[in-house]
């Protein structure tokens, strides 16, 4: 049945490398795509349209392609060589994810995330963004390719992190997502921009608990190139300032975009990734404040083996451990800021009823023909909206974070209780 859905055209422009084995090549690019802010963009997507259209690739995720209009006029773009692609929508401004496919798409959903930043936060936008987990069931003429897509909400400030148990959750649904959807003898990628460095929590929930690949620490590697994607000092939307003596190394910007993969028999091999898609040829200007990576894979039959579903569970038990103990201290600090709050709330409180009991004779302080009373009338109705959006975020919002991190935690310990903490093992 599933052969019904497959095209021609992905039939005759399937990849075959000098061995005459099959190959798939994938491309992930945040592309930085915020309507108004975002620099140069118009110029940029033009860029990245042109770059996708000479074919280079096999499957093309993006994020941060906000604008609809602008998906619009890349899906019309590379249609020739990408005649599948796929919007997510979600959220108030949507996911800003898409996809673009040689073959066909057959099923897509998007899981959004529980929490995904406060919608008072309006200089980071995280929760008007509808951060979600995105599949996508891809049709290769070789087998189903189950493609994953995310982005994670923004780190802002590594000192002071206050989305990190966000993240430690989107990470942890994202891991639970892919065990859910595949098998172990599936062929799986995940992609996307998590903004997360490898050392971070996030990351190791990412690869280790449904044990994917990192590609680039498969094939990427190399003397010289250490795989950052974002602030580096040769993106000139670089506002990070470096040190001379860390320009051109490890520390000369961070990793947090990436292409997992899981190919339990084998069948499926990682024989190339790297950075891709810096500054835009003949242009002044990059394609992003983004690098991009790829990956290539090579299909070959006769390396198929029985899945590998054997692990190390220390690695995942401690991933867990430190999973819990992040959201545990984001519990206590909510519950400390929710005291903070309400007494704040109180003492607004007080100062906008107060007047009420308090004597208005005619030409007193209060009276409010008077300045003096017009400015403390005027005063009290913006406290009076304030501190109905600051209860409304204390007693609704505050309230829903809790519960969401109170039932990751039962989450967690139920699999730590049971030992399922490999989540591709049903």
């Amino acid at each position: 049945m599933a052969t019904e859905f497959r095209s021609e055209f992905g039939k005759t422009r399937s990849k075959i490398d000098a061995n005459g084995s099959e190959k798939l090549r994938i491309l992930t690019l945040n592309c930085w795509g915020i309507p108004y802010i975002s620099k140069l963009k118009r110029e940029r997507f033009d860029a990245i349209g042109h770059e996708l259209k000479k074919g280079s690739y096999d499957i093309v995720s993006l994020q941060e392609v906000w604008d609809k209009t602008e998906y619009e006029t890349l899906r019309v773009v590379v249609e020739k060589v990408f005649p599948y692609s796929y919007y997510f929508y979600g959220g108030v401004i949507g996911t800003g994810l898409c996809i673009f496919s040689r073959y066909p798409i057959l099923k897509t959903f998007a899981y959004p995330f529980a929490v995904s930043g406060y919608p008072y936060a309006i200089a980071h936008a995280d929760w008007f963004g509808g951060k979600a987990a995105c599949f996508a069931l891809i049709d290769h003429p070789k087998m189903k390719v189950h493609f994953f897509t995310s982005h994670l909400h923004a780190e802002y400030d590594r000192n002071n992190d206050v989305y990190l148990a966000h993240r430690v959750v989107q990470a942890y649904h994202l891991a639970k997502l892919i065990g859910q959807i595949t098998d172990p003898e599936d062929f799986v990628i995940l992609c996307g921009d998590m903004n997360s460095e490898p050392a971070d929590p996030c990351y190791r929930i990412i690869k280790e608990l449904p044990q994917l690949n990192d590609s680039w620490l498969e094939r990427g590697a190399k003397s010289g190139c250490y795989g950052n994607t974002c602030d580096r000092s040769d993106n000139m939307f670089t506002s990070k300032k470096y040190d001379q003596r860390q320009l051109g190394g490890p520390e000369d910007g961070k990793r947090i975009d990436y292409i997992f993969y899981r190919s339990l028999d084998q069948r499926w091999q990682c024989d190339s990734a790297c950075v891709t898609m810096s500054k835009v040829p003949g242009a002044e200007f990059p394609f992003s404040d983004h690098d991009g990576v790829e990956a290539s894979f090579v299909f070959n039959e006769s390396t198929s083996m029985k899945p590998d579903i054997s692990s190390d569970e220390r690695t995942p038990l401690s991933i867990l451990s430190e999973a819990t103990t992040v959201i545990k201290n984001e519990q206590k600090q909510v519950d400390k800021n929710f005291y903070k709050k309400l007494i704040a709330i109180l003492i607004l409180l007080g100062f906008i009823l107060l007047p009420v009991f308090l004597p208005r004779d005619e030409g007193s302080w209060l009276d409010i023909a008077g300045p003096i009373g017009k400015i403390v009338y005027t005063l009290r109705i913006l406290l009076t909206v304030f501190v109905c959006g600051l209860t409304w975020f204390v007693v609704i919002v505050r309230s829903y974070e809790r519960h969401v991190y109170e039932g990751v935690l039962r989450e967690i310990n139920l699999d730590l209780h049971h030992g399922r903490t490999s989540f591709r093992l049903k």
